[in-house]
């Protein structure tokens, strides 16, 4: 079995379960839920490796070599960053919400499976209401789950434990209002009309992909694969809202997104890319220094 960073927990659990297990509990001490058989059979059908290393606090690199000198065929991402491993979003307006509690650690504790009673609890929530779930981990497969739904979230960092808040965009106002816009025609054909020769839009080739790289010291890396139309394009529009002062985004995108080449264009970003395969295409977003 092939192991890649996409990979889910269960399925490297059930090809064999006892070393995979004692493998994972001596990589955190946050795998010793999985001694529990339960758990061992539901959770972890949701938890891919990537995003299993960021449960653990580690490295993807450090995760997948330690599956590699146990045994396993592990294949190694192509121009990808290993680490940092996912993203850990700030919380900065939160204040503005009403917390909403629910205790998924004890659900855990007990050997039970929270998703059900997480997804029924935020169909509950009211306008400015949000969802609060503290563990002592970053819950990522939840978080990559509910962002596929159309929640946002952000982490506050306590000294023993994270707590994760889970809310509703504003779908009127800010980044969603403008994808909104785009998408609805009122402004598409002038918007894609200057996409052309005014964009700065690279091709590169496999050599000088390399070196552009390289060529940046912090690059913050996302996947929106597996997101729906339009929320790939409102949540790089996020991630560049967040970035730091010499930070550069590296996007994994099935296509080149040509509505937010007008976005691009109007912040100064520049936008190179290399396609990597079939519905995979790599795009470097940056300002020149």
């Amino acid at each position: 079995m092939k192991i890649t960073p996409d990979t889910k927990i269960y399925d490297l659990i059930k090809e064999n379960e006892k070393k995979a297990v004692d493998v994972l509990v001596s990589l955190s001490p946050k795998f010793k839920k999985l001694l529990n058989p339960v758990l061992r059979k539901t959770i972890t059908r949701r938890v891919t490796i990537k995003e299993a290393a960021g449960i653990a606090g580690i490295s993807l690199d450090t995760f997948l070599k330690k599956l590699e000198v146990n045994g396993w065929d592990v294949e190694y991402p192509v121009n990808e960053l290993l680490s940092p491993h996912l993203e850990e979003k700030k919380c900065k307006n939160i204040k503005s919400y009403n917390e909403v509690l629910f205790d998924a650690a004890q659900i855990i504790e007990k050997g039970d499976d929270p998703l059900t009673d997480i997804l029924e609890k935020l169909k509950t929530l009211k306008e400015k209401e949000a969802l609060v779930i503290e563990l002592d981990f970053i819950p990522y497969p939840l978080i990559n789950l509910l962002k596929e739904k159309g929640w946002d979230y952000c982490v506050e960092n306590l000294e023993n434990s994270y707590k994760t808040y889970f809310f509703k965009i504003n779908e009127n106002k800010g980044i969603w209002g403008r994808v909104k816009a785009l998408f609805s025609g009122k402004n598409k054909d002038k918007e894609l009309a200057e996409t052309t020769e005014e964009n700065h839009i690279h091709k590169r080739t496999k050599e000088e992909w390399s070196e552009k790289i390289k060529s940046f010291k912090n690059i913050r890396q996302i996947d929106v694969r597996h997101l729906e139309m339009p929320q790939p394009m409102m949540e790089i529009l996020h991630q560049l809202e967040q970035l730091g002062q010499d930070e550069v985004l590296l996007v994994d995108h099935k296509r080149i997104p040509r509505y937010l080449l007008p976005e691009l264009d109007k912040k100064g970003y520049k936008l190179d890319y290399l396609k990597q395969g079939d519905e995979h295409y790599q795009l470097l977003i940056y300002k020149d220094k």
